[in-house]
């Protein structure tokens, strides 16, 4: 799949089928979408190309600050890949584009893409105050061959898929849900940091997954995980949050991983983490016997979690 950051040069591609929209998380519902768009584009001899746009939007304009990409962008390229788009349009999102009016960016998608068809979500809009939605191009392509599709919203048990549910389903924990809502497990990457060595001191050493706070993370508690290191992928227990028994105040949320019959120095190493299902909320401690205690627990029920 080619991977671009601007538009592509006038007659770069024939037969263009083109999706629009954010895909954050590439979704079931987004899946769903792009998988018809690339079946049209083979049946047609063509060229199958998502558009999508970074920074979100709503990251842009400061609607949302941080916790918020389901996806990076690494892992979105992939997913479009693996579901067989041609090439991944990925616009900064700046100042510029935001002030640009829906015509004037159709005229430049026009001018470098040889429509045949766009796709898109009901909820789809672009342009300078989302002045441009379906309705909008429908009306503005209806004397030329581009066809406007919209896709049918994609539901799993009458509820509708959207990154919107998905984000608010790993803010309640329940990354089993958001799981099946993606087709895949929620994964964060990172890289393997020290922290302040308190697992080891207590006999449970802890892999510390680094992160940036603008992607999403589940809420604050104990969860049974895998992480992937290479080619290894190990089971383990995963707490999210801010060790309220050690820390108070304002305290950056951190992500400690115990694994399962393991011992290796992996400092520096980069990592997957995959969370399976939520254990328990996190919760402040009396001491460390109590910490130890739970911790056993929470091992356990995360094996059992993981062999079924």
């Amino acid at each position: 799949m080619q991977y671009l950051q601007q538009l592509p040069d006038a007659g770069t591609y024939k037969k263009t089928f083109l999706a629009i929209g954010s895909f954050d998380g590439v979704h079931r519902g987004h899946q769903q979408l792009i998988k018809t768009l690339v079946e049209k584009a083979r049946a047609n001899d063509g060229h199958a190309v998502v558009l999508s746009f970074f920074p979100h939007p709503k990251m842009f304009f400061g609607r949302e600050t941080e916790n918020f990409y389901i996806t990076t962008m690494p892992q979105k390229l992939k997913h479009l890949e693996a579901i067989g788009v041609d090439t991944a349009i990925i616009l900064p999102f700046e100042t510029e584009l935001s002030k640009t009016r829906a015509e004037d960016f159709l005229n430049k998608i026009h001018g470098a893409l040889d429509l045949c068809g766009i796709w898109a979500g009901a909820d789809f809009s672009f342009g300078y105050k989302r002045e441009g939605n379906l309705a909008w191009l429908r009306s503005v392509t209806q004397n030329s061959n581009i066809s406007i599709n919209e896709f049918p919203a994609f539901k799993i048990a009458d509820e509708i898929v959207s990154s919107t549910r998905i984000r608010s389903e790993i803010y309640k924990g329940d990354v089993a849900c958001a799981s099946s809502l993606m087709g895949r497990p929620l994964q964060l990457q990172g890289v393997i940091e020290r922290g302040d060595q308190r697992g080891s001191k207590i006999g449970f050493p802890t892999a510390n997954l680094s992160f940036d706070l603008a992607n999403i993370r589940p809420m604050n508690g104990v969860y049974a995980t895998r992480m992937t290191l290479g080619d290894e992928t190990i089971n383990g227990v995963t707490n999210v949050g801010v060790r309220p028994t050690f820390k108070t105040g304002e305290v950056r949320p951190t992500i400690e991983t115990f694994l399962f019959d393991f011992n290796r120095d992996i400092y520096g190493e980069s990592a997957s983490l995959e969370f399976i299902d939520f254990i328990r909320p996190e919760q402040k401690f009396d001491g460390i016997e109590a910490i130890i205690a739970q911790i056993q627990k929470d091992i356990e029920t995360a094996k059992e979690i993981l062999n079924k």
